[in-house]
């Protein structure tokens, strides 16, 4: 696992020079919001921060950036199974076919989740939300083998990818928490650090969290295409057993 994880960072790393506009997708949009979140106010203390978290102002931008996360979903696993660049952002009608409800499915998904934690008057306990925070995650790893190969034109769907990710569900979790884990505490370490940090400095913070998001976005849309893999072999050897 952990030779594998190496790789993914490795990749991540070489996807964003070998694709630097495609890169910067998510970096743009944390950018814009990072200036319309520092706009209402957010970054000026703890009450302005909590005051401003459900913004619909600030929801709005950030379903932008969800959008250009399950962008990035298509683009990374093109890298990893090539490893072309030129293939990666090329129009491929076959495979921007097959990830369309894979797109439709993770946005609503996602909106689904936000609208339960910000947007509903249901006023929901800390058990329905981190549910609702958990439920993207649970939802994406049995459709990791989907994830990975819709986006190169491969058929395959949500009923497929969960028979085949299930037998190695604990470790697809145990190398999706490694993966993301660490990036996600920086990345929400820098943000409540701006909070509290004044000058310049709040500035830097803020500046370094826009720049790792496009790391973060690559390394998260790498996964599902390291457990499809994973997955695969593991299959594979069970065969030929």
């Amino acid at each position: 696992m952990l030779a594998q994880l190496g790789e993914l960072f490795r990749q991540s790393a070489r996807y964003a020079r070998a694709c630097p506009l495609l890169f910067l997708v998510p970096v743009c949009a944390e950018a814009v919001q990072h200036a319309v979140e520092a706009a209402g106010g957010m970054y000026g203390d703890l009450a302005h921060a909590r005051a401003a978290e459900g913004s619909p102002v600030r929801l709005a931008f950030g379903v932008v950036k969800l959008v250009t996360l399950l962008l990035a979903a298509y683009w990374m696993p093109r890298w990893l199974e090539w490893r072309v660049a030129g293939r990666v952002g090329a129009r491929d009608h076959e495979a921007e076919r097959r990830f369309a409800p894979l797109l439709a499915l993770g946005l609503a998904i996602q909106l689904a989740s936000l609208w339960v934690i910000y947007g509903s008057d249901l006023r929901p306990s800390k058990a329905v939300a981190l549910a609702a925070m958990l439920l993207p995650f649970l939802v994406g790893m049995l459709l990791a083998d989907w994830q990975a190969r819709a986006p190169i034109g491969v058929p395959g769907g949500p009923l497929t990818s969960a028979r085949r990710i299930l037998p190695i569900l604990p470790w697809a979790f145990a190398f999706n928490l490694l993966a993301s884990l660490p990036l996600m505490v920086a990345h929400y370490a820098l943000g409540i650090g701006a909070i509290f940090i004044p000058g310049a400095a709040k500035w830097l913070l803020l500046a370094l969290d826009t720049g790792m998001t496009g790391f973060l976005a690559a390394v998260l849309a790498g996964v599902p295409w390291y457990v499809s893999r994973h997955a695969r072999q593991r299959a594979s050897l069970g065969r030929s057993a």
